[in-house]
């Protein structure tokens, strides 16, 4: 069964997302907060599966309208679980994904469809999120967000990130490979080499001889650092 807790203070906005989430006719169980202590109470015994998360003007103003996504984001057994904002407040979206790399923001009025159409995927789909949560990197004056199952590897080149997905090659200027992994929070990328990191999605095998992982679809081959081996072994299931 899924857990999903909403803190939600307009109640009719949260009568709304309830219904949703109601039509889905999903085996879940969701528990709603309308205060910061029930939602904190609640969080210390429940592991939850999905947060929703209002955001009104009045707890900005007071300068608490965060507080609650930094205490699941410290809480280590939340720190890649789906958040997904509701707020009547715009200029917030592009911080909410840089910051607690949320998975969506809705402004209001609340777009019924779009929301169910998220919610059906996140909660019938135990993997959806791992798979296309979206990450965010800085390049020159643009952002740009990156399903993380279109991630085919990744590589360091003279203190630059080259991500190479399956349509592209984004180019983040200094940006280690460190940042990059603590950022993806997802554990089908791994790192192969020092100056590599590859999607197991598209491994199609290991030359352990000439130490290099093969990628799938004549995309090439990486290096396969003696240090890192047994970990891409263990991770393709090649190992014991």
């Amino acid at each position: 069964m899924k857990n999903v807790i909403i803190y939600e203070r307009n109640p009719e906005i949260l009568e709304q997302i309830c219904k949703i989430l109601l039509s889905l006719n999903i085996y879940a169980k969701v528990s709603t907060c309308e205060s910061r202590e029930v939602f904190l109470q609640k969080i210390k015994t429940v592991n939850v599966d999905l947060f929703v998360m209002g955001l009104d003007q009045e707890e900005m103003e007071q300068n608490i309208g965060f507080y609650l996504t930094k205490r699941v984001r410290e809480d280590g057994r939340f720190t890649v679980t789906p958040i997904i904002f509701v707020s009547g407040i715009r200029n917030l979206e592009l911080y909410c994904y840089r910051t607690f790399h949320c998975y969506d923001y809705f402004c209001l009025p609340l777009d019924s469809n779009r929301f169910y159409q998220e919610m059906q995927k996140l909660l019938l789909d135990e993997f959806f999120f791992l798979r296309y949560r979206k990450l965010w990197f800085r390049h020159k004056r643009s952002m740009y967000s990156i399903p993380a199952g279109d991630i085919v590897y990744a590589e360091t080149v003279a203190r630059t990130l080259q991500i190479h997905t399956t349509t592209d090659c984004i180019v983040v200027p200094y940006f280690s490979m460190g940042s990059f992994l603590n950022q993806t929070g997802y554990g089908g990328i791994v790192q192969c080499h020092r100056s590599f990191v590859v999607n197991l999605n598209y491994v199609a095998g290991v030359d352990v001889r000439n130490r290099s992982v093969i990628l799938l679809e004549n995309r090439g081959k990486l290096d396969l650092g003696d240090y890192y081996r047994e970990n891409v072994l263990k991770a393709l299931w090649l190992a014991p």
